[in-house]
């Protein structure tokens, strides 16, 4: 069946919507996204009569294939974008819309969201791939200024000499620019005319001695050096003025000058240097483990205590400080003054002693006795001393800490010795060596509780016995 061809007879414009639409927007959107509009926007019959009319309007050797069963409406389409895209565009015809109400909107439900997230992705990775390698406008044009100033520098260097040996000066120029840049370059004018034979100065290079040692050959020297020409006349001296730099022989002076740019040219940070050595270049990262320590805040006010003396007028004092020792196992019997006096007896210091109330009754009674911490210029000594095991391998280390609390108790005029410690647990041989350390003129004032334990302020249990008889 033929297809009916809207088409001008003075120009190549073909009228079909369904063509125009995809010949608009081909370029712009994936195949995916073109056959989902075409197949919700026109009809199966539409689609079939523009792959007819492309078929017609188009040379081409592409055999036109009759699709069948599911889906035949999408193949369609899909031939009419292959080929499409295999012809010419020249020989495509234009295809126009006269119902532009048919022709569909391109709609977000149309789109490819994840192509088009994927492209926004490729599009960041390259923009920053073009941030990072490429360089920017300011970057080009400090090392446009580099390379004129370095070219500007050897254009201003005069030949070295090798002997007597002197290379073609005549033709060089000096300006303004670059005297102010090197101060060190004498002017042609200044320079005594010396006689320049004709010289062979083939396959030679301008030796710059800077610290790279980098060789530039000098494109005016070789071309110098490479046409050979007549010997000239010598010329009349003429009265030469003095120069600003004592010059005491070309090459000598050409020398010193060398070294002073060498000297100023070694002082200039090029801009190669400054992007070598710059701070967004990344140091190599350390795959060792670094221990990190943080120093604790140390509280200026623990431990401090004035030493000031209290005037007698004064009502401003310090508290007195007294330390509570809990005791029990006593004896029901036994009342509050009997342990005062006991106290007293012993150690000559008044204490204060407060019955504990058992939450849980006991065959026997507790009691907390608070011991003043500042007795007025009296010496005492409270301790614990806890032997954890009954083995004879820990005794030498028992009697040396012994030893050396009975040295500060002579040192230091203790006048009485609170003794706290676990001697229920072996109440053989750690008592026994305590007393004979202990005793002597300390003995009196030592505190032995017969069967009463005691335990110290932070509420650790620890237990004291004693040897009968003291």
């Amino acid at each position: 069946m033929a297809t009916n061809m809207l088409k001008c007879n003075s120009c190549n414009v073909v009228i079909n919507e369904v063509l125009a639409f995809i010949c608009n927007k081909i370029d712009v959107m994936d195949e995916e996204s073109i056959n989902r509009i075409c197949v919700s926007a026109f009809s199966e019959t539409e689609v079939k009569s523009a792959k007819d009319l492309l078929f017609q309007s188009v040379a081409t050797a592409k055999r036109k294939k009759t699709r069948k069963r599911d889906g035949k409406t999408l193949r369609d389409i899909d031939d009419i974008i292959c080929l499409l895209k295999e012809t010419n565009p020249e020989e495509i015809p234009v295809f126009v819309a006269r119902d532009l109400q048919k022709l569909p909107p391109v709609l977000f439900d149309h789109v490819d969201v994840t192509r088009l997230l994927k492209d926004l992705l490729r599009m960041q990775s390259d923009i920053n791939q073009i941030r990072e390698e490429y360089a920017t406008v300011e970057h080009l044009q400090a090392i446009k200024s580099e390379v004129g100033l370095l070219k500007s520098t050897v254009c201003a260097s005069p030949g070295t000499s090798t002997g007597n040996k002197v290379n073609n000066l005549d033709n060089t120029t000096f300006t303004e620019e670059n005297k102010s840049k090197n101060t060190n370059v004498i002017p042609v004018s200044q320079i005594i005319h010396t006689k320049i034979a004709e010289k062979n100065f083939c396959n030679k290079e301008i030796d710059l001695q800077n610290e790279g040692e980098h060789k530039i050959p000098s494109s005016r020297s070789t071309h110098l050096a490479c046409s050979p020409r007549p010997a000239r006349a010598p010329l009349p001296r003429a009265p030469v003025p003095s120069p600003p730099v004592p010059v005491m022989s070309l090459s000598q002076g050409h020398t010193d000058g060398s070294n002073e740019q060498q000297q100023s040219q070694a002082k200039r940070t090029s801009f190669a240097n400054i992007a070598r050595n710059g701070v967004w270049k990344q140091d190599q990262r350390n795959e060792e483990w670094i221990k990190v320590q943080r120093n604790r805040v140390k509280n200026k006010f623990v431990g401090t205590r004035g030493k000031a003396e209290t005037a007698p007028n004064t009502n401003f004092k310090a508290a007195d400080r007294k330390i509570p020792v809990y005791i029990y196992n006593v004896a029901k019997d036994v009342t509050v003054c009997d342990i005062l006096d006991y106290i007293a007896s012993k150690t000559n210091v008044e204490v204060s002693i407060e019955k504990m109330q058992m939450t849980l009754a006991k065959e026997y009674d507790s009691y907390k006795i608070f011991v003043p911490g500042k007795l007025h210029n009296r010496a005492i000594l409270v301790f614990s001393v806890y032997m954890p095991t009954n083995s004879v391998d820990n005794l030498v280390e028992f009697t040396q800490c012994l030893c050396e609390i009975n040295a500060i108790i002579e040192n230091n005029s203790v006048e009485s010795v609170f003794m706290l410690g676990d001697f229920n647990a072996h109440p053989v041989k750690h008592p026994l060596l305590a007393i004979i350390i202990l005793s002597g003129k300390h003995k009196k004032h030592v505190i032995f509780l017969d069967g009463i334990n005691m335990y110290a302020m932070h509420m650790l249990r620890l237990g004291s016995h004693i040897a009968r008889g003291y």
